[in-house]
């Protein structure tokens, strides 16, 4: 078996690159010809499949998909040359440009994120987002102690590349069929394996040691996403959030689990990869304004829990009394959602919490299904935290949710001409709803504002479409 086990899979196949080589690529075409493109690179060891496969139907509803193998690994280019992850982020660019694409947001996992950190530090054009999972600025603890590591694996790679194909092939194998058994389920992963060239999998090991971003790091600009596998024992969760603290504006989603995540429980690792990539995805088309540094940090958008009731009830204390300032004194006083009924959102994982250092609630937003979209029932920001982008990552979620479920737009109600309400709406992309195109079920909810005692005059209803 030679393909995942993903049934209907388009299968991949050979891109010439002219002067670097042949490489493999699984091409999954989006749910428009306009869909943004993710660029998927792999961790060490790895084939892009092996990494992959697992998220390719849902990353598949929302995006043009590319996968490939790197040089190496499966059946990526062949090269007598070192091994260099420079070279792995330019084949990853000339792969684009072979394939007529210009912009991309590149979505790397363990090694494949310091791929997709040099595909953007070489090729700033061509990365419109950047998605970095389970990775770090560097990964050697100690300069000395990654030297003599890479030495080492520099040693057996040339020792593996005077073995000759055959041998280098009866050990490989001896390898994997120890590791994997007979098991029928886990051939396909044995068969993916097998593909590797040994010499030059043990000479990426080296270059992973001697990599380090601290330096530049800093200067990425595009929207960027770093999901944090919090129990990875492979690349410490300390370095992974050290690289979201260096990025300006960088959205952080935490999936509890290892290092093997995206095939252990992709349940877990799925809906946060897609969420990742909906929030890199936005600097496809438009450009993102810089902040200054001191005001940002790393936003922290989790599922909610159940035990967060009573403090989102205080978020949303605290931010009404911001309608004060307009008139609203009315808004201000009204008693937010009941703790059961947070709950309920939690239970059926309709709600995302922005939180800070100590994992404090500092916005959240909850969803309903209404008319077929994903209908933003609250999204509230303490007011000390708002105009750092926590509103705009919580829709990400909310738009990620929606694209799961087959949804294509996201609709809200608000008011008219609160500042930060309408028009804080009509720049992340929402327009308003003319009264014949609003559904039945939104037309509900209107009613119930009105019932509330909210006057429907000064109220709209807006809608934000998934639809490239």
């Amino acid at each position: 078996m030679v393909e995942p086990p993903v049934p209907g899979l388009a299968p991949g196949h050979e891109v010439e690159l002219p002067g670097r080589g042949t490489t493999w690529v699984r091409d999954l075409p989006g749910p428009t010809p306009d869909a943004p493109t993710v660029l998927l690179l792999h961790g060490w060891t790895v084939t892009a499949d092996l990494n992959w496969w697992t998220s390719y139907r849902a990353l598949q509803q929302r995006f043009r998909v590319l996968a490939m193998d790197h040089r190496g690994h499966g059946r990526g280019i062949r090269s007598r040359r070192p091994f260099r992850l420079e070279d792995c982020a330019d084949d990853a660019a000339a792969l684009c440009e072979a394939l007529g694409i210009d912009r991309v947001v590149a979505c790397g996992y363990s090694m494949g994120g310091p791929v997709a950190q040099l595909l953007w530090r070489r090729h700033r054009d061509l990365v419109a987002g950047l998605v970095l999972c389970a990775t770090g600025r560097r990964f050697g603890s100690d300069p000395q102690r990654a030297r003599i590591f890479a030495i080492t694996l520099l040693g057996a790679s040339l020792a593996t590349r005077v073995a000759s194909p055959l041998v280098q092939a009866h050990l490989l194998g001896r390898y994997l069929d120890a590791r994997l058994g007979h098991d029928p389920q886990l051939a396909w992963a044995g068969e993916q394996l097998r593909r590797n060239d040994p010499a030059a999998v043990l000479q990426a090991g080296a270059a992973l040691a001697g990599f380090d971003s601290r330096s530049w790091i800093s200067e990425v600009h595009v929207p960027t996403a770093v999901v944090v596998t919090t129990l990875d024992q492979v690349v410490a969760v300390t370095r992974q959030r050290n690289l979201a603290a260096a990025i300006d504006a960088a959205v952080v989603e935490e999936v509890a689990g290892g290092h093997d995540v995206p095939v252990d429980a992709p349940e877990l690792f799925v809906p946060a990869l897609l969420r990742a990539c909906t929030h890199a995805s936005s600097g496809v088309n438009a450009s993102v304004p810089r902040q200054p540094r001191s005001a940002l940090s790393p936003i922290v958008v989790r599922a909610s829990r159940l035990r967060d009731g009573p403090l989102l009830r205080e978020v949303e204390r605290v931010a009404g009394e911001r309608f004060c300032e307009v008139g609203l004194e009315h808004v201000a006083a009204d008693e937010p959602l009941a703790v059961d009924a947070l709950g309920e959102y939690a239970a059926a994982q309709r709600g995302w919490v922005a939180v800070d250092d100590a994992d404090e609630p500092v916005g959240y937003v909850i969803v309903d299904d209404v008319d077929g979209c994903a209908h933003v029932a609250q999204l509230t920001v303490r007011p000390d935290h708002q105009g750092k982008g926590v509103g705009r990552a919580l829709l990400g979620c909310v738009r990620a949710w929606a694209a799961e479920h087959d949804m294509t737009a996201v609709t809200l109600t608000t008011f008219a001409h609160v500042p930060w309400n309408r028009p804080l709406f009509e720049h992340l992309g929402f327009r308003v709803l003319a009264d014949e195109e609003l559904g039945l079920s939104l037309v509900a909810v209107r009613r119930a504002e009105t019932a509330r005692g909210l006057d429907p005059a000064t109220r709209v209803c807006m809608r934000w479409s998934l639809l490239p």
